[in-house]
């Protein structure tokens, strides 16, 4: 029955484009009256002809012997403050454990795009219980429910306190605040295709590697493709460079300006903003709003931020590792992809006392070195912290206060992981934990970790989709991998382990 409404759903989409954005929201079967109504969405009014045609074509799905149907269609457009109160609203009455101190103010909402966004200022206590709550899932689908169109919404830490005891005597309380210096250039003779109020200043396409919204590119068109949806709207791929480096952004045209977007050719200079998403396990740039421009004749990208010489091992060197895979009587030695070849990897795993880089220490550093497809040596540390270990934590891992009260602190071991890490490429179990970990704090300490990196969760879910989950327990069991879970230096071995079957499997890199 689902695939037959969402049939009839695409259909009428197609026969009107007063129902191009028709939602169906409720079905409503009352046997003893044996009748049905249909509730249905829609961001524009739905004349009483149309009306009829949708009747008609939901009657045939209706089984024989009920008596009536009837249907009401609301129309419902989202605004970016109607958003903004909608999400607001629903945590105040059903999220009581991460809304206690949200304020309406720190809730904004972005309607402009063909994803309406929005985003919620959370303090750092909060923060990892929208993570582990899955929050915005519900927050998405609940203005899906409620609203035309799709929704997507994302966090920012405000506010980065650090607690270092009594307040100080002038009553001011310390924050820590992360910075990313990005570079970045002006275009000229900016010619509006969405908006003539767009920023001018675009940042280099080289310094964006991480997820994040807003982000201002410029530069000239290499190729157009044009491509259409599903439901029939057209939408362009544009290549584009900065010099820096070239990539390829999606654009979702609107009808009054189809034609002009059309008309832009190779050659041509665009300026772009838009969102970095991570899909498959690289970064993705969908543009909002695109205008032309004049991009600088005598562009000379400023020098990238030097990264800082790698010291001599001090603390923590590299040390032999022992296999966890379990060999069976007749394995045979298999030939290894080619693309492992001349190239070294540093697979690692942290373990930390929370969730938030921002806010949570390290407490251990488990890494593994692949020299051409073999695992070379190890490197492993306790990390103090200082401060306690929460009790879930200590649950969850088994590394305890006293295991790290004689451990150096990460200012005192981050050279020592810069060192082994150096000139090789990162792979990790859900990258975006652990890197984000490492980038945060090793920034702190003087250290830019900006090394390639690869994350095995995709890379699993592309090659093994049949699997119930794809946990590093999971995967790693599939592959006869054995290891003591939530312990750096044992899942870092495991994760190694998995990661060259992975590739095997592939025959080549992920993207």
């Amino acid at each position: 029955m689902t695939d037959t409404l969402t049939n009839i759903l695409e259909q009428l989409h197609n026969y009107s484009e007063e129902l191009e954005t028709l939602k169906l929201t409720d079905v409503i079967v009352d046997e003893r009256r044996k009748t049905v109504h249909f509730s249905f969405l829609c961001e524009k009014t739905v004349s009483e002809t149309v009306q009829e045609r949708i009747l008609s074509a939901f009657n045939e799905v209706v089984p024989d012997g009920f008596l009536g149907v009837t249907l009401s269609v609301e129309k419902k457009v989202a605004d970016e403050e109607l958003i903004a109160h909608t999400v607001y609203t629903y945590l105040k009455s059903t999220q009581n454990a991460v809304s206690a101190e949200l304020r309406a103010e720190d809730v904004t909402a972005d309607a402009s795009g063909a994803v309406k966004r929005y985003r919620i200022a959370v303090t750092p206590a909060t923060y990892a219980l929208f993570e582990k709550n899955r929050v915005l899932s519900a927050c998405d689908n609940h203005l899906y429910r409620n609203f035309c169109g799709s929704f997507q919404g994302s966090l920012s830490v405000e506010k980065e306190e650090v607690d270092e005891g009594p307040l100080p005597e002038n009553n001011t309380v310390n924050f820590r605040v992360e910075t990313v210096k990005l570079r970045s250039f002006y275009v000229k003779d900016l010619t509006p295709i969405d908006d003539k109020n767009m920023s001018r200043t675009a940042v280099y396409m080289e310094d964006i590697a991480f997820p994040t919204e807003g982000v201002v590119h410029a530069g000239r068109v290499l190729s157009v493709t044009e491509k259409v949806t599903k439901k029939g709207k057209p939408f362009f791929i544009f290549e584009f460079t900065d010099t820096t480096k070239t990539i390829k952004v999606s654009y979702f045209t609107r009808k009054n300006t189809l034609e002009r977007v059309r008309a832009i050719k190779e050659g041509d200079s665009i300026i772009t903003m838009g969102s970095y998403d991570e899909f498959g396990g690289s970064l993705r740039y969908t543009a909002d709003k695109l205008n032309l421009c004049t991009f600088p004749e005598d562009f000379k990208p400023l020098p990238k931020e030097k990264r800082k010489p790698a010291p001599e091992y001090v603390l923590v060197k590299p040390e032999q590792v022992t296999s966890v895979r379990q060999k069976a009587l007749f394995d045979v030695e298999e030939d290894l992809p080619a693309c492992l070849m001349n190239k070294t990897f540093v697979v690692f795993d942290l373990e930390t006392t929370g969730t938030v880089p921002s806010v949570d220490a390290i407490t251990e550093i488990g890494a593994v070195r692949i020299v051409n497809g073999k695992q070379v040596d190890g490197f492993s540390t306790f990390v103090n912290p200082g401060r306690p270990i929460p009790k879930q934590i200590v649950e969850l891992t088994g590394i305890t206060d006293e295991m790290v009260a004689d451990a150096p602190t990460f200012a005192e071991v981050v050279g020592d992981f810069y060192k082994y890490v150096d000139g090789a490429i990162l792979v990790a179990h859900n990258a975006d934990f652990d890197c984000g970990f490492i980038r945060f704090h090793g920034k702190e300490a003087g250290y830019v970790f900006d090394n390639p990196r690869i994350d095995t969760l995709p890379l699993a879910r592309e090659q093994l989709p049949r699997l119930a989950n794809h946990k590093l327990n999971t995967v790693c069991a599939h592959f006869g991998i054995e290891f003591q879970h939530h312990r750096a230096v044992y899942d870092s071995v495991a994760t190694a382990e998995m990661f060259l079957e992975l590739i095997k499997m592939k025959k080549c890199l992920p993207n």
